[in-house]
């Protein structure tokens, strides 16, 4: 599965060996992005808003290219997860997930 050989590049390996698995191909803006990915956006920095210790870039779209449909790439939290059709959840669910989440946070 190319997200299997992709992974490193898209989890914080800092080298340029993480461009070499993979079909990569550079966009006008002069930055790689995987061919056969499901979306490409291409930006441009539009601002940059500095809050605390971290700068926050704010980027306009100038390009996007859709790929074939499929599943995307979910990563969070250090693993690889799927997401679950929004048909299959009731909005009940949706409320107690919510709640949950946010009892975390606090």
């Amino acid at each position: 599965m190319i997200w299997r050989s992709a992974s490193p590049a898209c989890t914080g390996v800092r080298s340029s060996a993480k461009f070499e698995q993979g079909d990569w191909t550079i966009l006008p803006s002069d930055v790689p992005a995987l061919s056969n990915s499901l979306v490409t956006f291409d930006c441009r920095v539009d601002d940059i808003l500095e809050v605390g210790t971290h700068s926050i870039f704010v980027g306009l779209i100038t390009e996007a290219h859709f790929g074939e449909s499929g599943d995307p790439l979910v990563y969070c939290n250090g693993a690889f997860a799927s997401l679950v059709p929004l048909c299959a959840v009731t909005p009940h669910e949706v409320v107690d997930a919510g709640l949950s989440l946010e009892r975390k946070l606090q």
